[in-house]
Formats: structure tokens, sequence, C-alpha cells
């Protein structure tokens, strides 16, 4: 049987401490999502019957993943990534 791999629907939200990304995964039981971290990236797949969801994310700000948290609940994931340090924003002066 033919395996059909679609990129998940995610949303990614950025606060002034961390980034929160939701994705889709309709049908997936916990136990078959896997999440891999790096400080600039995030991937993620899962599995249901002939159906993989895969996709992988880059963040534009380091994370700190020893912090990060995931939570599963009724098809959608949940993970909430911390800043690796504080971001410090500027207002640059255009003369």
């Amino acid at each position: 049987m033919a395996k059909f791999v679609y990129t998940p629907i995610n949303c990614i939200y950025r606060d002034k401490d961390s980034y929160l990304m939701e994705v889709e995964l309709p049908g997936v039981k916990k136990e078959d999502i896997d999440v891999e971290l790096t400080e600039n990236s995030v991937c993620i797949s899962g599995d249901k019957d002939s159906i993989t969801y895969s996709g992988c994310w880059s963040l534009y700000h380091a994370a700190d993943i020893k912090n990060a948290k995931a939570e599963f609940d009724n098809g959608l994931l949940k993970i909430t990534l911390p800043f690796k340090e504080p971001i410090e924003t500027v207002k640059l002066e255009v003369k």
C-alpha cells in the first residue's frame, strides 16, 4: 500500500519570551508523534494508517530546547519554545 506524506497545518506565534507552535495531526496517536528540536529548528512527524505527516520549520531566534514543552490533545500538538536568551529590540534611526 502506498504511503502519502503531508506537511501538517501549523501556526507559529511569538511573544516576548517564547514561540508557541500549534500543529494539526488529525487521527494520529500521541505515541506515533516524533518531535526533534535544535536551537534553530523544529521537525515533527506522525503516522496514521497510510498517511505520514512530516514537516520542519526554521526558527528566527535560538530556542532554549532544554525547557521546551509539548502537549497533545485531540489531534492538536502544542509546543512552547522559550527563547535561549532575552531578545533586545533597538529602534535604528535612518539618516
